[in-house]
């Protein structure tokens, strides 16, 4: 008989790369696990990023879902000197979002119970093709390998 079990996934880290990593396992039938040591959410990482086609694309077949403030367009580029006077500006039609526009994106596009605050990873353990994170409440995660 054949095992239907959905793979399983842990993802250790719950920032940008975690959750698209997550999103994306989950899309294509994954069960995953997401562990970030920090108790608190991620925020306020920044902004300026700019918008590219790869960026839209991996939320696509993420299957995470944004609305229209995900970016703002923006006609020029400009460099300033240590003074901040503007040295040089350069027309550059382009879309701008921020780290905390892209996290809570994701973040939001998960399922509650697949990001695991608080508990950091500890150790790994291997048997054969499952791998077995040791988090630091103790509990252990067990996921396929590949």
């Amino acid at each position: 008989m054949a095992d239907h079990t959905p793979y399983r996934a842990i993802v250790i880290g719950g920032s940008l790369g975690g959750l698209f990593a997550a999103a994306a396992l989950r899309e294509i039938g994954w069960t995953v696990d997401v562990y970030e040591r920090s108790v608190n959410e991620l925020d306020i990482r920044g902004g300026g990023i700019v918008m590219q086609r790869d960026l839209l694309e991996a939320f696509r077949f993420a299957g995470i879902a944004h609305g229209p403030q995900f970016s703002v367009p923006s006609r020029d580029r400009q460099f300033l000197d240590a003074s901040g006077a503007a040295r040089f500006r350069q027309r550059m039609l382009q879309a701008q979002t921020s780290w905390n526009v892209l996290y809570n994106t994701l973040r939001t596009g998960l399922p509650e119970g697949v990001v695991h605050a608080g508990l950091a990873l500890s150790g790994i353990e291997q048997d054969g093709a499952r791998v077995e994170a040791i988090l630091s409440n103790g509990e252990r995660a067990r996921a396929h390998l590949f």
